[in-house]
């Protein structure tokens, strides 16, 4: 009897705290169908968000950072972001350059960094070269802040010289397409489309393995191989890491300067950011982040001159498309910055 009064006592506590089990489940793990360990930290990023959007960022931020070197590293097509380039085809008049505003708030504090101008349009095995190159030389622990196909590039470095892992303290992928872009695979799997984006990185100086690189059918197999799952746990063993995924959800009229990418993706993959669905952003075990209402490119330029067109009431074009980027970039440099456990 006093067993089965503990039993029912504990069903009834089971059923009673239940709900809070659940949500307790919820906030810390992220299931695609497998189990992982990750960790959701998005409320710890809002958190800093708030603290660092401050008009004035707080002096323990600057100590935070003060004993590393940050490294830009860039995603696909930015070398026609950058005034610096010398790229055939520039757009930065349209959006300003690629991490403008990371630089300005870099350069006004003074603060030790590097961006790297790769040839974006090439594979990310030539491109992992220069990015190893700039880790060694650092004379600081380096913090990573990859872009896109930048954090394909970054792995690539890594996975080439495992030693490079001594030299950083933490890495940051922002929209990274680790299992490709249903975007990508669309424009690869029809002839007319595959050989126009075979022109179109040829003519920018990359390839067309530099575009396949983004594709599902080849991104997908390459990251389910066993030597790449093992090279996450050893990523994620040794260093401060960390995914950012991002959703723009659909809203009736022009919602995104992505719009088309963003509504055949979610057709395909469900929810993404215009070019990159969330389970293609995160990988098994890593912490991570996911931010609504924020497009592909929102993260890295200012797109408030593309202006947004909205049919909830009439057809507006003074709405834009705010997103604070320093306060973003702030609050994931200081996780990076965490102790690894």
């Amino acid at each position: 009897m006093q067993k089965m009064g503990f039993i029912s006592i504990l069903k009834r506590v089971l059923k009673l705290k239940g709900i809070l089990i659940l949500l307790i489940l919820v906030n810390t793990h992220y299931s695609f169908g497998q189990k992982l360990k990750s960790k959701n930290i998005s409320k710890l990023y809002q958190a800093n968000k708030v603290i660092l959007g401050k008009e004035k960022t707080p002096n323990f931020f600057f100590k935070s950072l003060k004993p590393y070197k940050i490294i830009l590293i860039p995603g696909v097509l930015s070398e026609s972001f950058f005034k610096e380039a010398k790229q055939k085809i520039k757009i930065n008049f349209i959006t300003g350059n690629i991490f403008e505003d990371h630089e300005d708030f870099l350069n006004k504090h003074k603060m030790d960094y590097q961006k790297l101008v790769l040839e974006s349009e090439d594979t990310p095995l030539k491109n992992s070269y220069n990015i190893e190159k700039a880790i060694l030389a650092s004379k600081k622990k380096v913090l990573l802040f990859s872009h896109s196909k930048g954090g394909l590039d970054t792995w690539e470095a890594i996975k080439r010289n495992p030693s490079l892992l001594s030299k950083i303290q933490g890495w940051a992928t922002v929209q990274a397409p680790f299992r490709g872009s249903a975007v990508a695979e669309f424009f690869d799997r029809h002839k007319p489309t595959q050989n126009l984006s075979k022109w179109l990185f040829q003519f920018l100086g990359g390839s067309l393995e530099g575009f396949q690189s983004l594709s599902i059918k080849t991104r997908a197999p390459y990251m389910n191989e066993i030597e790449n799952q093992k090279l996450t746990k050893v990523i994620n063993k040794k260093i401060t890491f960390i995914n950012f995924a991002s959703v723009m959800p659909n809203e009736k009229g022009w919602d995104s300067p992505l719009e088309f990418f963003r509504d055949y993706a979610y057709f395909k993959k469900g929810k993404n950011d215009g070019v990159v669905h969330i389970e293609s952003a995160l990988l098994p075990g890593v912490d991570f982040i996911i931010e609504q209402n924020v497009d592909h490119l929102l993260t890295v330029v200012n797109c408030n001159k593309i202006k947004k067109v909205s049919f909830k009431k009439k057809v507006s074009l003074k709405k834009r498309w705010p997103f604070d980027r320093v306060s973003h970039f702030k609050s994931i440099l200081l996780i990076l910055t965490r102790a690894k456990k």
